[in-house]
């Protein structure tokens, strides 16, 4: 985890061997260029200012302590979820691609998902979870209607050169 200035806070493995499953929603809106420059540099800059302190608060006490060090999937999704709809980027995003974003990703969490995101600039889903893929398409596809763009697994050690 780092923070807005690149600075260190946290070095921990996260949902080691977990299924990552993307999900990319069908939005209307512009997703690049001028438009959303200004969704995330104006308005959700703004938003995130407002609630900072509480945010910065749940990452340090709710987020690190309890629930990544103890690998805690289920707690890490409910903080991160918490901390996303509490305000700032991903609203403006939502705002900005589409509530139906956010209905997509509460239905995920209703079923049962342990940790369902928004990319940084949305409209990505990222759904990480113990349940398997015929799980995920099972709340998907009918009663939705959208599906799985990617599958891949965590894995905390990223690119190795040998």
């Amino acid at each position: 985890m780092l923070g807005d200035e690149l600075t260190l806070v946290c070095r921990h493995t996260f949902a080691k061997n977990k299924n990552v499953f993307i999900i990319i929603p069908p939005v209307e809106a512009d997703a690049a260029g001028e438009s959303e420059f200004n969704v995330l540099m104006n308005r959700a800059r703004n938003l995130d200012y407002r609630d900072r302190e509480l945010k910065a608060y749940m990452v340090l006490m709710d987020l690190i302590p309890p629930a990544l060090i103890h690998d805690d999937l289920r707690r890490a999704g409910d903080v991160i979820w918490e901390i996303e709809f509490r305000g700032g980027s991903k609203r403006a995003e939502v705002e900005h691609n589409s509530f139906i974003i956010y209905q997509y990703m509460s239905q995920l969490r209703e079923a049962g998902f342990e940790f369902v995101a928004m990319s940084s600039v949305g409209p990505t889903i990222a759904v990480i979870t113990e349940s398997s893929r015929a799980e995920v398409e099972a709340v998907l596809k009918p009663p939705l209607g959208i599906e799985i763009a990617l599958e891949t697994q965590v894995d905390n050690e990223g690119i190795k050169i040998l």
